[in-house]
């Protein structure tokens, strides 16, 4: 299920301690499910995500699931666009996995630097915590 970042301190990315509120959803995949995420900037969920808008940024985070120790990298990010029902079945035709909802996206992107998202000291809010 996706998972909201409310706050995110702006200083980890560009050098300075500014503090600001984004709008950021963090989605979780793995190395099997990625290339499809890739190939389509599309994302899918059984959780319906909340509170977004067109414009928001999507960071997609990726577990390595076939390693010894599965390592968890924020690698790529990308644009909201919309969210809709899959009644077409298009997760099954995209990842062969059915699920609820579909998360589109435009102008994905790989990241210069992926990070993990737990080694940002200065993150101040999480998982949807207010």
């Amino acid at each position: 299920m996706p998972t909201k970042v409310r706050t995110l301190c702006v200083g980890a990315f560009f050098g300075s301690l500014v503090e600001a509120s984004l709008p950021i959803l963090l989605l979780k995949t793995d190395d099997r499910n990625i290339s499809g995420v890739r190939k389509h900037s599309k994302h899918a969920t059984d959780g319906i995500p909340k509170e977004l808008r067109v414009g928001d940024l999507l960071l997609v985070q990726v577990t390595y699931a076939s390693m010894t120790v599965p390592v968890s990298r924020v690698r790529y990010r990308m644009t909201f666009v919309r969210c809709y029902e899959d009644a077409a079945g298009e997760s099954y035709k995209i990842w062969g996995h059915r699920w609820r909802y579909i998360i589109e996206g435009k102008y994905f992107c790989t990241l210069r630097y992926p990070f993990d998202l737990d080694s940002l000291k200065c993150l101040t809010r999480t998982m949807g915590r207010k």
